[in-house]
Parts: structure tokens; sequence; C-alpha cells
């Protein structure tokens, strides 16, 4: 990859003339290498695209920013883009703020990796590949179909303005497999797997994983729908972790209260949830737990990685800021200033989102339901940020009566509500904590971004169909 290094003066320099003419102003540069082989029934496949490259110039007229970018870094583009900044004219606003730079830092940051993927022979991804979809074809005779895919992503990225200059290699490594079961009459799709940071040390095949993946996926063969209404349910660890992700999702990130697109932002200092419910937004996580695999160092606005407490014992606390929303409405700054790639613009994001795990056992979660049902293997989910509604999906409902699991299955389920009212329904969360390290997240229908979730068991009542 291209040494972001190489360019560190020539960025400095720019920034400095920048801000000649603007009261503030930053250099992002950006290098990507990813490669991924999939191992089907039917195909093999590698995808080896070309590294990308590119930077963008940021000036701040004191009302609003201003972008340059480009895929082309040399020392003449960035003369190039600094001059067309300078060139750009702007017109002075009433309506000003000003961009706090930050404290004094210059620092390089890693993450670590045992076997360099970059290195790695291409035969050997496709060869480990495909050994890890026959193990996965030898778990069941009810497969008909199976796909096993692995692939890493290296990012490096280099931020600079007047107070800092930091850098930053990070390296994910992903290891996803699918497959399709039959019993002759129904069919089931079921997928699992999980992003790690690191590299090819992550490729390994964890066979006692797939064979409960394969169970749920046998147990839903032919499985009924349930009959809709409100019941008393246990989210399962992922189910409770896409519902920390969609219920502070977009609605917590404070450019949504810029545009007046949030009913979170008319509840900050307000309860919002049970006093049993701590959530928070760390990219600090991956120090803990290499599946929080959305961690980093410091955001693509130079804000250096910390947690931000979402919800404190019930009470919604704070969001999740980008440089812009937070300098406008003069609200403490968060980590969360993040970019699809260079070539886009920053936006508030989420991390790694999570309920913080609470103190009673899953055994004595279970014991508490009289009727109700267990919901597992979370697979979709969406919110209204504006109405603070919340549809989430998931493949089965476990029956639960007289505190025990009764076998009976139901499958797909939906759960709706209004969040507040499924926060404030919650009345135990367990000692068990998990993240589900797969998703990714759009704003809107683009400008995707890694993100991961989690939290513990939750006993709550919702709305199920």
């Amino acid at each position: 990859m291209t040494n972001l290094k190489d360019y560190q003066q020539e960025f400095i320099d720019a920034v400095k003339t920048l801000e000649t003419r603007f009261p503030y102003s930053s250099a992002f540069a950006q290098t990507v290498e990813r490669s991924s082989v999939a191992s089907s029934t039917r195909e093999d496949k590698i995808i080896f695209p070309d590294p990308e490259t590119g930077y963008v110039l940021t000036a701040f007229t004191g009302s609003y920013f201003i972008e340059y970018s480009s895929y082309s870094l040399t020392f003449e583009n960035i003369k190039q883009g600094v001059e067309t900044l300078m060139s750009i004219p702007f017109s002075k606003s009433s309506e000003t703020f000003e961009i706090d730079p930050g404290e004094k830092l210059t620092k390089d940051f890693s993450q670590p990796i045992i076997k360099d993927p970059s290195i790695i022979d291409i035969k050997d991804f496709l060869q480990t590949a495909r050994n890890n979809r026959e193990e996965i074809d030898s778990l069941s005779r009810l497969i008909q179909m199976s796909m096993y895919r692995i692939g890493y992503e290296k990012r490096d990225e280099l931020f600079i303005n007047r107070n800092k200059v930091l850098f930053q290699s990070l390296c994910r490594f992903d290891s996803m497999y699918y497959m399709v079961l039959s019993d002759g009459k129904n069919s089931s799709p079921i997928f699992d797997g999980f992003c790690k940071i690191g590299g090819f040390e992550h490729s390994f095949f964890d066979k006692s994983r797939a064979k409960v993946v394969v169970e749920d996926g046998i147990k839903v063969l032919g499985a009924p729908r349930l009959k809709p209404g409100v019941y008393d349910c246990i989210f399962s660890q992922e189910m409770a972790g896409m519902f920390a992700h969609e219920a502070f999702g977009h609605g917590m990130e404070t450019d949504m209260f810029l545009k007046k697109r949030a009913k979170g932002e008319q509840y900050l200092g307000k309860q919002v949830a049970s006093k049993l419910v701590n959530m928070w937004d760390n990219p600090t996580l991956g120090e803990e737990d290499p599946e929080a695999c959305a961690s980093f160092f410091f955001d693509n606005e130079g804000k250096l990685a910390s947690t931000t407490h979402i919800i404190k014992d019930g009470i919604l606390i704070s969001g999740m800021t980008d440089l812009y929303s937070a300098s406008k409405l003069k609200i403490p700054r968060t980590p969360n200033g993040r970019r699809e790639s260079y070539s886009h613009k920053p936006y508030a994001r989420m991390t790694n989102t999570y309920f913080e795990k609470g103190n009673t056992s899953f055994e004595e979660m279970l014991s508490k339901v009289n009727y109700g049902y267990y919901v597992d293997y979370a697979t979709n989910g969406m919110e209204d940020p504006k109405g603070w509604g919340i549809q989430l999906e998931s493949l089965y409902a476990a029956e639960i009566k007289n505190g025990r699991l009764t076998g009976n299955i139901f499958s797909p389920v939906i759960v709706t509500g209004y969040v507040p009212d499924l926060l404030m329904s919650i009345t135990a969360v367990s000692d068990q904590f998990k993240i589900s390290s797969m998703g990714y997240c759009g704003k809107g229908h683009k400008e995707w971004v890694k993100v991961t979730d989690g939290g513990p068991h939750l006993l709550l009542k919702a709305r199920l169909a």
C-alpha cells in the first residue's frame, strides 16, 4: 500500500496555508487494501480489487465546511487541492461558531496482527475456505447448499490539523458461512460467522458453533408463525445487540438533531428506560474483545477514541456526534465522526454499541416467565428516528411455559414497538455479554461503515408477530 507518512509534511504545510484564510482546516488521507474468497457448492470465487488511495482537505469558513478530495495522492495534487479551496468564494454568515482543534498530539497507532493476511498466498485463502465449507457440509445430510467466505480489510489512515498528527493502521478479518437446509418439503436459509480485529489467524472453523447454527436451521423447518400479541420475552444476546443498534442508532446521531429528524433529542436528561439499563458506544472495546471490530484509535475527524455513555441507569445522557454537529450544538464531542471513505463526507455514526451486562443469570430470568418467548437469531432491523418506532426481525421464537422452554418453535418473528416503551419494560438484565460482529450500517441508503452491537439477555415485554 502507499505509505501515507511520505506525504505527512505536505499535509502539515497544506493545513498551515489553508489557515491563512480559514479559521480551521484539516487533512485526512487513507489507503485501503482488501480481498476475499468464497467457496460454495456451485463455484469458487476470488475478489481481489486494487488498493484504494486518496485524501480530503477540509476547510471551515466559520459557518460550514468545504472539502476537496482526490484519488490522486501526489505532492502536485495536494497543492492543487489547496489552491482550489483557497480560490472558492464563500459568503460570511451571521451565525458562526468555533472549531476546537484539540490538544497537541503526534502519535502512531496500530492494531495487532499475528498473521498478516496481505502476505498469505491467495491459494491458501481459497483452500481454507474450501476446507471450512466441507466441514459445514459434513454436519447434516439436510444441507442442500453451502458457502464459506473469508476475507480481510486493511486500512491506513492519517489525520492532520494544526495540533494533531495522527496515524493508525487497522486490520479486520471476516469469516462467514451460509447454508440452505431442506427436509424435502420445507427449506430454511441460515448464516453465521464473525469479524475480528487481526489477520489470517482468524481463518479457523468453529465446528461447535456451526453445529448450533445447523440445529437452529433444522428447528425452523416447517415451523408455524406465532399468534400476534404482546408477550413476556427474553431477547438473546444477539437480539439485544440489534435492539441497541436500532433503538439508539441514527436517532442519537446528533447530525439528525440539527435536521430535527430525531425524537431522541427531546428525551435528553430524561428517563427513557428501566433503571437497570445502561448503554454505551465504545470504539475502544477492541482492546478487550477482538470481535468488537468497529474499534479504532481516532475517528475520521481526529477525535481520539473514548467511551460514550448513552443511557445511565435509565436516563438518556448523550448522543453520538460528528465535529460539525457537536460544534454547532455546543455539546461535548464524541469520537463518532466517520466517513465511508476519503471521498465521502463525515457523519455522526455508531461504532460498537451495546447494553451493559447486569447481574441476573439466564436460568433465573427464564424462571420469571409464566408464558412467553425466547427470541433468538437476529436477522434484520430498522428504526424510525423521527417517531422512534422500531422493527426487529429474528429467525425464531421458542415458547416458554412456567419458566421452561417447551420445545415449540415459531418462525420467522417480527418485533415492533415504541422504543421508550420497550426499554421501560425491561425487568432483568443477564450477567452474560456477547458482541455480534457481522454488521454494517448505512446512513439512509448509503454511507456504509463497519459497526458491531451486543449485550446481555434482556427480559422485557414486546409485541411479536
